[in-house]
């Protein structure tokens, strides 16, 4: 079964729905630490730690590796993709 545009749109609003919903106003320490002009910016770390696509989501052509998603979406990139790279 081929996945659909109209399939994934109740997806992209329950997403946009939820990041319209979160609280930003909070500054995490380490945003003062990161040189935000470089080309590449890694943030890892556990599941729960506080890394998230809204700490990125102003920032032009930057992407979020994830590993609990199946389809990449604005922005996030499922972590099995760079499997495909070996």
């Amino acid at each position: 079964m081929k996945m659909t545009t109209e399939d994934v749109e109740p997806f992209l609003e329950a997403s946009e729905r939820l990041v319209a919903e979160t609280n930003l106003n909070f500054w995490r320490y380490l945003c003062e630490k990161i040189d935000w002009e470089d080309r590449l910016i890694c943030i890892k770390g556990p599941k729960g730690t506080g890394k998230a696509f809204k700490q990125i989501a102003d920032i032009p052509d930057s992407y979020v590796v994830n590993d609990d998603v199946e389809v990449g979406v604005g922005g996030k990139i499922p972590l099995w993709l760079f499997g495909f790279l070996y």
